[in-house]
Formats: C-alpha cells, sequence, structure tokens
C-alpha cells in the first residue's frame, strides 16, 4: 500500500480536527474492505494521536463480501475497537452513520464508468457536515500494457517467494501447498481488465464535479519499485480528499 503515509497523514489530519470537540464520538466508515488495511490504518493513526482518541472512535466497515467483514471483526475484537459490519452492495446501503471520516480505497476501479457518479454521490452523502471523504485509486500509466505486463511480473515474483516459504516450512497452511500455488497462479492475471480504471487526474476529478462533491484536494502520486534484480515497475495513485458542499465559499 504505497499511499500509507500521504494516507496517515490526511487521517491523522481529518481525526484529530473531530477530536478537538468535547466528548464527540467520531464516527469512521470503511467503504469497500476487501482486508483489514484501511480499518488497521485508521485505528493505528486514532492510537497514535491519543489512546482516549481511538477510545471514541466508531469505526464501520461496509463490503459485499463476508470474507473482509469477518477479518475486520476479528481484528476489532483483538484491539478492542467499536466496530459494526454491514454486508451489502455499496450503492443500495443505507447510510450506516452521520460519517466524519469516509476512507474509499482502490474500490472504483471495481465499478463501471457508468455507475461511478452514483455511487460516489451515494457515499458522500453519508458525511456529516464537516465531515470528509479520502478516495485513493490507481490510474493507470499511459502505457496501461507494459503496466499490465510489470502486475503479472511483480505477481510471479510473489508466487515464486510463496512456493520457497512452503519448501522451507517458513509458511504454514491449512490446505496443500498445490492447492494453494494451484490457485495463486491462476489469479497472476486477476487484475487485468477493471471496468472503471482511471486513465487521468482530469478524468477523477469530472466525477467528483458531477457526484455534487466538493474537491478539497486532489493529488497524483508516483512510484518506481523494485520487483526483482533490475525490474522496475512505476504505479501511479489518485489522492483526494472531498466534502459534502459550500458554506460561505467554504467547504463543509
Amino acid at each position: 500500500m504505497f499511499d500509507r503515509p500521504e494516507l496517515i497523514r490526511l487521517i491523522g489530519k481529518i481525526i484529530a480536527d473531530k477530536a478537538a470537540l468535547p466528548d464527540k464520538t467520531i464516527e469512521i466508515v470503511v467503504a469497500g474492505a476487501a482486508d483489514t488495511a484501511m480499518l488497521a490504518t485508521c485505528a493505528h493513526v486514532a492510537a497514535t494521536l491519543r489512546v482516549d482518541v481511538l477510545k471514541r472512535c466508531r469505526f464501520t466497515v461496509l463490503d459485499r463480501c463476508e470474507t473482509p467483514l469477518l477479518v475486520c471483526a476479528e481484528f476489532a475484537v483483538w484491539h478492542g475497537l467499536d466496530f459494526d459490519a454491514r454486508p451489502g452492495d455499496l450503492i443500495l446501503a443505507a447510510q450506516p452513520c452521520a460519517a466524519d471520516l469516509i476512507i474509499t480505497h482502490s474500490i472504483f476501479r471495481f465499478i463501471p464508468h457508468a455507475d461511478q457518479v452514483a455511487l460516489l454521490g451515494r457515499i458522500g452523502s453519508w458525511l456529516a457536515p464537516a465531515g470528509r471523504l479520502i478516495l485513493s485509486n490507481r490510474i493507470l500509466l499511459d502505457d496501461d500494457g507494459a503496466e499490465a505486463k510489470g502486475e503479472i511480473r511483480k505477481r510471479t515474483a510473489a508466487n515464486k517467494a510463496a512456493e520457497e516459504a512452503l519448501v522451507k516450512g517458513v509458511l504454514q497452511l491449512s490446505e496443500s501447498a498445490k492447492t494453494t500455488l494451484g490457485r495463486l497462479k491462476r489469479s497472476i492475471a486477476d487484475a487485468a481488465g477493471r471496468p472503471g480504471e482511471f486513465r487521468s487526474l482530469g478524468e477523477v476529478g469530472a466525477l467528483i464535479r458531477q457526484s455534487g462533491l466538493v474537491e478539497i484536494s486532489l493529488d497524483c502520486l508516483a512510484w518506481e519499485f523494485a520487483i526483482g534484480p533490475g525490474d522496475l515497475i512505476r504505479r501511479r495513485r489518485v489522492l483526494a480528499v472531498l466534502g459534502r458542499g459550500m458554506v460561505n465559499g467554504l467547504a463543509r
């Protein structure tokens, strides 16, 4: 998760602003989870501000799949978080709360472009006054063919590392190594051809305007990292902070 340092900075500012209000419960929503990453990041940020800030946070995670909700619930129990899991499709979901912070991380690439405006507007409608929505999503490189090939090389290298760990006994599984490695091999190209990929920052800006939300910040982050000796790949992400509307010329 290459945007984590910047996410931590943004989440920290938003939670700190809400924590400055005495006795306020800070409502945090993760819209589309996949795993515990966003829940853990938000909880980590709140705890580093002050332990009592974390105790004032209430976390709600929404996802159409039960598995990420189960692992998030387990994480919440382990760390003593005030937590609620909401299964279901985001576009049909009822407002879970008046959210002070909503995180959408990597979900829009799975949403067809024709449905993205409605979904972003729907999720944004859950914000409390002065609430903030953080949107983080990949932006394809200009040479998306090279990017796709790089992703396959990255997954192939990860699969090889997993196989070596199994051979050495470092990695223990509840199923046979053959079954797991077969599934990993079949999933190498899973990331290809997502229906809602962004291709430019301008495309994301247009989506935000059409959704009725207000752009507070909009940045494009880029990384270059090694997946093997002499093998570098690049990634780009959009990281946006959004609000509900304008009052006296200021985002609210």
